[in-house]
Protein backbone atom coordinates (compact mmCIF):
# COMPACT_ATOMS: atom_id res chain seq x y z
CA UNK A 1 0.00 0.00 0.00
CA UNK A 2 3.01 2.04 -0.29
CA UNK A 3 1.96 5.54 -1.90
CA UNK A 4 -1.58 4.16 -2.04
CA UNK A 5 -2.44 5.73 1.85
CA UNK A 6 -2.01 8.71 3.67
CA UNK A 7 -0.46 7.28 6.33
CA UNK A 8 2.30 4.20 6.89
CA UNK A 9 4.55 2.24 8.81
CA UNK A 10 7.39 -0.14 9.68
CA UNK A 11 7.84 -2.52 11.96
CA UNK A 12 11.83 -2.73 13.99
CA UNK A 13 12.54 -5.96 14.62
CA UNK A 14 10.36 -9.59 14.79
CA UNK A 15 8.28 -8.91 16.93
CA UNK A 16 6.87 -5.08 16.39
CA UNK A 17 3.60 -5.02 14.13
CA UNK A 18 4.48 -8.20 11.83
CA UNK A 19 1.85 -7.23 8.98
CA UNK A 20 3.93 -4.07 8.17
CA UNK A 21 7.53 -3.62 6.45
CA UNK A 22 11.09 -3.47 7.74
CA UNK A 23 12.69 -0.20 6.63
CA UNK A 24 14.37 -2.35 4.09
CA UNK A 25 11.51 -3.66 2.70
CA UNK A 26 10.06 -0.20 2.62
CA UNK A 27 12.61 1.48 0.92
CA UNK A 28 13.25 -1.72 -1.92
CA UNK A 29 9.54 -1.00 -3.32
CA UNK A 30 8.76 2.80 -5.35
CA UNK A 31 5.49 4.38 -4.92
CA UNK A 32 2.43 4.11 -6.73
CA UNK A 33 2.44 0.47 -7.39
CA UNK A 34 -1.21 -0.89 -8.60
CA UNK A 35 -0.13 -4.19 -9.62
CA UNK A 36 2.14 -6.83 -7.68
CA UNK A 37 3.81 -9.90 -8.14
CA UNK A 38 4.62 -12.74 -5.09
CA UNK A 39 5.58 -15.86 -3.76
CA UNK A 40 2.67 -18.08 -1.34
CA UNK A 41 3.07 -20.65 0.87
CA UNK A 42 4.15 -21.75 4.52
CA UNK A 43 6.83 -20.94 4.76
CA UNK A 44 7.86 -18.61 2.54
CA UNK A 45 10.90 -16.82 4.22
CA UNK A 46 13.79 -17.80 2.90
CA UNK A 47 12.14 -18.34 -1.07
CA UNK A 48 14.68 -17.03 -3.78
CA UNK A 49 11.92 -16.20 -5.51
CA UNK A 50 11.59 -12.56 -5.26
CA UNK A 51 15.41 -12.39 -6.14
CA UNK A 52 15.04 -14.90 -9.19
CA UNK A 53 12.30 -12.76 -10.24
CA UNK A 54 13.23 -9.36 -9.72
CA UNK A 55 14.65 -8.21 -12.77
CA UNK A 56 11.32 -9.40 -14.69
CA UNK A 57 9.06 -7.63 -12.64
CA UNK A 58 11.27 -4.30 -12.85
CA UNK A 59 10.94 -4.24 -15.88
CA UNK A 60 6.67 -4.67 -15.62
CA UNK A 61 7.06 -1.61 -12.87
CA UNK A 62 6.21 -4.48 -10.21
CA UNK A 63 7.39 -5.49 -6.75
CA UNK A 64 7.52 -8.98 -5.48
CA UNK A 65 6.65 -10.00 -2.61
CA UNK A 66 7.07 -12.75 0.48
CA UNK A 67 3.31 -13.86 1.73
CA UNK A 68 2.83 -16.55 4.40
CA UNK A 69 -0.46 -17.81 4.40
CA UNK A 70 -2.10 -21.35 5.18
CA UNK A 71 -4.43 -23.39 3.40
CA UNK A 72 -7.46 -22.17 5.82
CA UNK A 73 -6.57 -18.74 4.84
CA UNK A 74 -6.04 -19.54 0.97
CA UNK A 75 -9.48 -18.83 -0.13
CA UNK A 76 -10.10 -15.53 1.34
CA UNK A 77 -6.80 -14.43 1.35
CA UNK A 78 -6.39 -14.86 -2.76
CA UNK A 79 -9.83 -12.71 -3.22
CA UNK A 80 -8.06 -10.02 -0.64
CA UNK A 81 -4.74 -10.18 -2.66
CA UNK A 82 -6.65 -10.17 -6.09
CA UNK A 83 -8.47 -6.84 -5.11
CA UNK A 84 -5.35 -5.09 -3.71
CA UNK A 85 -3.40 -5.93 -7.18
CA UNK A 86 -1.96 -9.32 -7.07
CA UNK A 87 -1.42 -10.13 -10.99
CA UNK A 88 1.28 -12.94 -10.99
CA UNK A 89 1.81 -15.93 -8.41
CA UNK A 90 4.16 -18.62 -7.53
CA UNK A 91 2.91 -20.73 -5.19
CA UNK A 92 5.04 -23.21 -2.93
CA UNK A 93 4.11 -26.01 -0.18
CA UNK A 94 1.41 -26.64 1.20
CA UNK A 95 -1.18 -24.64 -1.28
CA UNK A 96 -0.12 -26.05 -4.30
CA UNK A 97 -3.26 -28.02 -4.70
CA UNK A 98 -5.83 -25.46 -3.08
CA UNK A 99 -4.02 -22.82 -6.33
CA UNK A 100 -5.34 -25.89 -8.17
CA UNK A 101 -9.15 -25.17 -7.56
CA UNK A 102 -8.65 -21.57 -7.46
CA UNK A 103 -7.84 -21.62 -11.01
CA UNK A 104 -10.76 -21.78 -13.26
CA UNK A 105 -8.46 -22.06 -16.45
CA UNK A 106 -5.32 -24.71 -16.28
CA UNK A 107 -2.37 -25.88 -18.97
CA UNK A 108 -2.65 -29.04 -19.87
CA UNK A 109 0.32 -29.38 -17.88
CA UNK A 110 -1.15 -28.42 -14.52
CA UNK A 111 -4.40 -30.80 -15.19
CA UNK A 112 -2.34 -34.20 -15.96
CA UNK A 113 -0.64 -32.90 -12.45
CA UNK A 114 -3.47 -31.56 -10.63
CA UNK A 115 -1.10 -28.99 -9.30
CA UNK A 116 -0.61 -25.43 -9.70
CA UNK A 117 2.94 -23.65 -8.65
CA UNK A 118 2.60 -20.91 -11.07
CA UNK A 119 -0.28 -18.13 -11.78
CA UNK A 120 -1.17 -15.15 -13.39
CA UNK A 121 -4.54 -13.44 -13.11
CA UNK A 122 -6.39 -12.24 -16.57
CA UNK A 123 -8.65 -8.98 -15.72
CA UNK A 124 -10.67 -9.36 -18.98
CA UNK A 125 -12.10 -12.50 -17.89
CA UNK A 126 -11.40 -11.54 -14.26
CA UNK A 127 -10.22 -15.48 -13.18
CA UNK A 128 -6.89 -16.92 -12.46
CA UNK A 129 -4.93 -18.99 -14.78
CA UNK A 130 -2.95 -22.11 -13.40
CA UNK A 131 0.20 -23.82 -14.64
CA UNK A 132 2.52 -25.89 -13.35
CA UNK A 133 6.72 -25.70 -13.93
CA UNK A 134 7.51 -28.06 -11.22
CA UNK A 135 7.88 -31.23 -13.34
CA UNK A 136 10.36 -29.75 -16.29
CA UNK A 137 12.64 -28.46 -13.13
CA UNK A 138 12.62 -32.13 -11.90
CA UNK A 139 13.13 -33.55 -14.37
CA UNK A 140 16.16 -31.37 -15.09
CA UNK A 141 17.44 -31.96 -11.70
CA UNK A 142 16.97 -36.15 -11.69
CA UNK A 143 17.34 -36.90 -15.57
CA UNK A 144 20.14 -39.02 -15.07
CA UNK A 145 18.84 -41.18 -12.08
CA UNK A 146 17.87 -44.61 -13.82
CA UNK A 147 14.72 -45.98 -13.31
CA UNK A 148 15.70 -49.41 -12.46
CA UNK A 149 16.61 -47.82 -9.32
CA UNK A 150 15.04 -48.51 -6.19
CA UNK A 151 14.12 -44.88 -5.28
CA UNK A 152 11.89 -43.63 -2.31
CA UNK A 153 10.00 -40.28 -2.09
CA UNK A 154 10.30 -39.08 1.92
CA UNK A 155 7.15 -36.38 2.00
CA UNK A 156 5.36 -35.00 -1.34
CA UNK A 157 2.91 -32.69 -0.53
CA UNK A 158 1.00 -30.93 -3.52
CA UNK A 159 4.45 -32.11 -5.38
CA UNK A 160 3.56 -35.56 -5.27
CA UNK A 161 1.35 -36.27 -8.08
CA UNK A 162 4.28 -34.43 -10.58
CA UNK A 163 7.38 -37.23 -8.52
CA UNK A 164 5.59 -39.62 -9.34
CA UNK A 165 4.93 -39.21 -13.01
CA UNK A 166 8.15 -39.34 -13.53
CA UNK A 167 9.46 -41.73 -11.31
CA UNK A 168 6.40 -44.31 -11.28
CA UNK A 169 7.82 -46.78 -9.50
CA UNK A 170 9.11 -45.35 -6.54
CA UNK A 171 7.94 -45.91 -3.13
CA UNK A 172 5.84 -43.09 -1.13
CA UNK A 173 6.56 -42.27 2.02
CA UNK A 174 4.71 -39.77 4.74
CA UNK A 175 7.19 -37.67 6.44
CA UNK A 176 4.80 -36.99 9.31
CA UNK A 177 4.01 -40.00 9.62
CA UNK A 178 7.25 -42.09 8.95
CA UNK A 179 4.91 -44.71 7.08
CA UNK A 180 4.68 -45.72 3.61
CA UNK A 181 1.60 -44.78 1.96
CA UNK A 182 -1.27 -46.35 1.57
CA UNK A 183 -1.00 -46.88 -2.33
CA UNK A 184 2.42 -48.25 -1.69
CA UNK A 185 1.78 -50.52 0.64
CA UNK A 186 1.34 -53.79 -1.16
CA UNK A 187 4.56 -53.37 -3.43
CA UNK A 188 6.57 -52.38 -0.08
CA UNK A 189 8.89 -54.75 1.61
CA UNK A 190 10.17 -54.11 4.83
CA UNK A 191 13.60 -55.33 3.82
CA UNK A 192 13.84 -52.93 0.53
CA UNK A 193 17.13 -50.60 0.77
CA UNK A 194 16.60 -47.40 -1.29
CA UNK A 195 19.06 -46.58 -3.38
CA UNK A 196 17.78 -43.00 -4.23
CA UNK A 197 16.11 -40.83 -1.62
CA UNK A 198 14.26 -37.70 -3.00
CA UNK A 199 13.47 -35.42 -0.17
CA UNK A 200 10.37 -33.08 -0.53
CA UNK A 201 9.49 -32.40 3.02
CA UNK A 202 9.77 -29.19 4.99
CA UNK A 203 11.21 -28.87 8.19
CA UNK A 204 8.93 -28.71 10.95
CA UNK A 205 7.88 -30.28 14.27
CA UNK A 206 6.07 -32.88 12.22
CA UNK A 207 8.65 -33.90 10.68
CA UNK A 208 9.97 -37.72 10.84
CA UNK A 209 13.42 -38.98 9.94
CA UNK A 210 13.71 -42.14 7.43
CA UNK A 211 14.64 -45.19 8.86
CA UNK A 212 18.26 -45.54 10.35
CA UNK A 213 18.81 -49.14 8.59
CA UNK A 214 18.37 -46.83 5.20
CA UNK A 215 21.75 -46.16 3.35
CA UNK A 216 20.70 -44.70 0.28
CA UNK A 217 23.79 -43.42 -1.48
CA UNK A 218 22.19 -40.41 -3.42
CA UNK A 219 20.08 -37.53 -1.38
CA UNK A 220 18.02 -35.70 -4.16
CA UNK A 221 16.64 -32.65 -2.45
CA UNK A 222 13.82 -30.44 -3.78
CA UNK A 223 14.76 -27.46 -1.38
CA UNK A 224 17.67 -25.29 -1.97
CA UNK A 225 18.42 -23.55 1.17
CA UNK A 226 21.27 -24.56 3.71
CA UNK A 227 19.11 -25.48 6.63
CA UNK A 228 17.32 -28.07 4.78
CA UNK A 229 16.48 -30.80 6.42
CA UNK A 230 17.17 -33.10 3.48
CA UNK A 231 21.06 -31.88 3.20
CA UNK A 232 21.36 -32.52 7.13
CA UNK A 233 20.11 -35.94 6.56
CA UNK A 234 22.19 -36.47 3.52
CA UNK A 235 25.25 -35.47 5.78
CA UNK A 236 24.64 -37.61 8.80
CA UNK A 237 24.57 -40.30 6.07
CA UNK A 238 27.29 -39.43 4.19
CA UNK A 239 25.53 -39.62 1.16
CA UNK A 240 26.08 -37.49 -2.39
CA UNK A 241 23.88 -34.74 -2.05
CA UNK A 242 22.08 -32.94 -4.48
CA UNK A 243 20.31 -29.86 -4.16
CA UNK A 244 17.18 -28.52 -5.30
CA UNK A 245 18.95 -25.41 -6.10
CA UNK A 246 19.01 -26.37 -10.51
CA UNK A 247 15.35 -27.21 -10.44
CA UNK A 248 14.11 -23.90 -8.54
CA UNK A 249 16.14 -22.32 -11.75
CA UNK A 250 14.58 -24.07 -14.29
CA UNK A 251 11.10 -23.89 -13.14
CA UNK A 252 12.00 -20.50 -12.26
CA UNK A 253 12.58 -19.84 -16.09
CA UNK A 254 9.29 -21.78 -17.43
CA UNK A 255 7.29 -19.08 -14.81
CA UNK A 256 8.48 -16.16 -16.97
CA UNK A 257 7.77 -17.58 -19.91
CA UNK A 258 4.39 -18.36 -19.02
CA UNK A 259 3.75 -14.99 -17.56
CA UNK A 260 4.90 -13.37 -20.46
CA UNK A 261 2.91 -15.31 -23.02
CA UNK A 262 0.17 -14.44 -20.62
CA UNK A 263 0.45 -10.68 -21.03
Amino acid sequence: MKGRQLLNFWREGEGSAPDQPTIFEWLSVHFIKTHFAAILGKPVTNSWTPIEQKSFFEERNEPVFRIEMDKQEWEKALGVLTHLGLRQAAVTSPLKGEAFYSCKEKTEKAEILRSVNTMFYNQERRCWVGHNTDFVGFKSLTEDILSKQAIVLWGGGGTLNMLKKVFPQSYCFSASRGEVREEDQARWQKDMQPEVLIWAAPRNENLKWPFPEWKPKLVVDLNYTDDSAGREYALSLNAEYRSGLKMFRVQAQHQREFWENQE
